[in-house]
């Protein structure tokens, strides 16, 4: 009967990660209170089909994290400090494992003692939406290690980042999004489109206030994750990476 029982919360949240998490895009409106807001998930994650072992770590793109002692100032802007962060430029195909290359996306990353930053940037057109909407434009997801045995049961093991911008490319907020959900707080973020290319800029505590969110709190560990776009075109599935790796250099 446990049994039963257990299979059956699996099959749900199993279920409910795909719903919430693991669909195609999903527009919302921009809600005064974002973090509130019960779609705030809008469909923009799912599970690397294939996590990283320890075996396959050497031949996947690495995202090294820089530590710094003055983290850089979340504005949009690259500033000095980035110069510190070696970059990493990963193509994305049109859908998981597509064929057809869609774009590049480049990365950076840097710490301090306890938070982590990220710079994206790509290429793309002018955004287009409704008016007064934002839309999900960027996802780090991130594998999560599953806390308790049965941890399938009752969670998503992915955790996302997601930057959601206006109609004019405005960062409108980028949140951290897990199932089920536990911060609520947009994360510190700035930047959008401007001049045929998108520029975001964010931070995170190495270790967050969630229970179901990855913890960056073994600095010596690489921690698997992938990268979406959401290109917003019809009739070809969103650019998304190869699984990639994160770790951080002292």
């Amino acid at each position: 009967m446990n049994k039963g029982r257990r299979l059956v919360r699996g099959v749900l949240a199993w279920t409910l990660c795909c719903v919430v998490l693991g669909c195609s895009n999903v527009e919302i409106a921009q809600p005064t209170q974002p973090a509130s807001d019960p779609g705030l998930a809008a469909a923009t994650c799912e599970p690397a089909s294939e996590p990283a072992t320890g075996a396959s770590c050497p031949v996947l793109p690495t995202l090294a994290s820089q530590h710094v002692e003055q983290p850089p100032q979340i504005d949009g802007q690259a500033d000095d400090v980035w110069a510190d962060a070696v970059p990493l430029s990963i193509p994305l195909t049109y859908g998981r494992h597509g064929d057809e290359q869609a774009l590049e996306v480049t990365l950076r990353s840097l710490y301090v003692d306890e938070a982590i930053y990220f710079l994206a940037e790509w290429p793309g057109p002018r955004p287009a939406a409704e008016p007064a909407a934002a839309r999900n434009r960027l996802t780090l997801h991130f594998d999560l290690p599953a806390p308790t045995p049965d941890a399938a049961d009752h969670m998503c093991l992915v955790a996302c980042h997601t930057a959601f911008a206006d109609e004019t490319g405005r960062l409108a907020y980028l949140s951290a999004e897990t199932i089920p959900p536990g911060r609520t707080a947009p994360l510190p973020a700035a930047g959008g489109w401007d001049a045929g290319a998108w520029r975001l800029e964010w931070s995170r505590p190495l270790l967050i206030d969630n229970f179901f969110d990855l913890q960056f709190e073994d600095l010596e560990q690489a921690y698997p994750f992938f990268v979406k776009v959401f290109a917003w075109q019809e009739g070809k599935a969103d650019p998304v990476s190869p699984d990639c790796l994160l770790v951080f250099r002292p």
